[in-house]
This record gives structure tokens, sequence and C-alpha cells, in this order.
């Protein structure tokens, strides 16, 4: 029969204790980001500059060249509106979701989008 001591034990309880505040924190660190991109997502209005949007949603975790049809959630731009020429884009770590924001040469926002997988 195994025995464990009590100091033994004390530590195996101290170990345990620490992964379960390591990860809790994780949770509560992703919890965060995502509702930081959720709502940066929803106030961000068009010509929004690209300093703005990153105080907001933070360093985008890619950057692309912008889509051939450029849309405002889900509405087509106007052509008059400007050119899109580069996108940031923000990708959740908790679901499936990424958020997109497009800026014209002069580092305005002119298109956003929102993805999500069911």
């Amino acid at each position: 029969m195994l025995t464990i001591s009590s100091g033994r034990k004390r530590m195996i309880a101290l170990a345990l204790l620490i992964a379960a505040v390591v990860v809790a924190l994780l949770i509560v660190g992703l919890r965060r980001r995502y509702l930081r991109y959720e709502n940066a997502y929803a106030e961000l209005q068009p010509r929004t500059s690209e300093r703005e949007a990153i105080r907001r949603f933070g360093e985008p975790a890619e950057r692309r060249r912008c889509r051939p049809k450029p849309s405002w959630d889900g509405e087509p731009i106007k052509e008059d509106f400007g050119n899109c020429v580069e996108e940031f884009w923000y990708y959740s770590k908790i679901s499936p979701e990424q958020w997109v924001v497009g800026f014209d040469a002069n580092g305005l926002a002119l298109t956003k989008y929102h993805f999500a997988s069911p």
C-alpha cells in the first residue's frame, strides 16, 4: 500500500492550486481579448484612422491585401468612398471568429468584416 506523507500532500495540493490559477488567468485573458475585439468592432466608424483602430483593437495578427469587393459590415461601399489598400486581421483564440478592418492609402478605415463559423 502506497502512503503519501502530509508534506507531499501539501506540495501536490499547492501544485494543483497553482495550475488552476494559471488556467483561470489564461481563460480570463482570452475572454478579455475577445470582448476587446467585439467592442472595438461595434464602435468602429468609417474613416477611423489606423492609429485609432490599433489603439482600440491592438496590433493586428496579420496584414493582408484587400478583398476585391469591399464592404462595410456586409454593405457594399460606394466607389467614390475610396480604395482599400490594406486589411488588418484579428483572430479569436476562443472561437472560430475573425474581425477585419480595411484602410485606404491615407490610413482611414473604409471596410470592416466579421467572420464567424458555426
